[in-house]
């Protein structure tokens, strides 16, 4: 695969991608530090609540086996542009299960949760592969950085919920926030991310 000679554009997309990888942090964060109260809301008992969370990591599971296709067909590009969109845009649906309550409620959060990790499994595969075509480009280790930056992004994701829960933000209010605020910072990154060819490349040859 051939070096791409003008250095701004991998310097664009991997600013891009720290924001992508920031906004997951963030949005993972986000949902996770309302479960409490959704519990509540929801009159859940533990045993419950180990089942409503199972349902995020069946809905990663069950999504993975398209990831690759999609990877091979249309390449990290467009499943990160994707991906990230789906991952916002669900985030105040998390909300709507505990609002309604009863038995609609929890199957409500269920279904948003098993979307939300759906979304986060194929964003992680397409976003984890824009870094390493980045991090070829630079001649330099980077990957650090891009998880670092999940990292601070799942802080400050929880201190949001923090503020927001004692202002008594509603937690369907806090997420609508959230998701406005993600779509916002994907609007930035959408042209900055890395070519589809190159990164259709970069992914055929590491399948």
């Amino acid at each position: 695969m051939s070096q791409v000679s003008d250095g701004s554009a991998w310097r664009a997309a991997q600013r891009a991608l720290w924001l992508i990888f920031f906004n997951l942090g963030v949005g993972y964060a986000s949902w996770l530090g309302w479960i409490p109260a959704f519990r509540q809301s929801l009159s859940l008992s533990h045993e419950d609540l180990g089942w409503v969370l199972l349902s995020a990591g069946v809905g990663s599971v069950v999504v993975f086996p398209l990831t690759q296709r999609w990877m091979l067909a249309r390449g990290s590009l467009w499943v990160t542009r994707y991906a990230t969109l789906a991952g916002a845009v669900v985030l105040p649906l998390i909300a709507l299960g505990p609002a309604w309550g009863g038995t609609a409620g929890t199957l409500g959060l269920m279904l948003s949760l098993a979307l939300a990790g759906a979304a986060g499994s194929v964003l992680d595969v397409g976003m984890n592969a824009q870094a390493v075509w980045v991090e070829q480009q630079s001649g330099h280790s980077l990957m650090s950085r891009f998880h670092a930056l999940f990292s601070l992004g799942g802080l400050l994701g929880a201190g949001g919920v923090m503020l927001a829960a004692s202002a008594d933000v509603p937690p369907w209010l806090h997420l609508t926030v959230v998701m406005g605020w993600s779509l916002l910072n994907l609007a930035w990154a959408w042209p900055r991310l890395l070519p589809v060819v190159a990164v259709r490349d970069t992914a055929s040859a590491s399948a």
